[in-house]
Order: C-alpha cells, then sequence, then structure tokens
C-alpha cells in the first residue's frame, strides 16, 4: 500500500491498469489473471 500511496494510486487505481494491461496481452484469453 505504501508503494501505491507514494505513487498517488489508489487500489482500484492500480486494478484497472492491470486489467487494461492484461486485455492488451495474451493474458487476457485467460479466465482469470493472477498479478
Amino acid at each position: 500500500m505504501i508503494a501505491l500511496e507514494e505513487a498517488g494510486l489508489t487500489p482500484q487505481d492500480y486494478i484497472e491498469i492491470k486489467e487494461s494491461f492484461a486485455k492488451r496481452t495474451r493474458l487476457g484469453e485467460g479466465q482469470g489473471t493472477c498479478f
């Protein structure tokens, strides 16, 4: 959580960034992605 605070991100912001990235890669083809 400290790293997110230092980056100015909320946990939800981080999730949205990761999900957006996954959709543009082969990770998006899976049923679920652990990050």
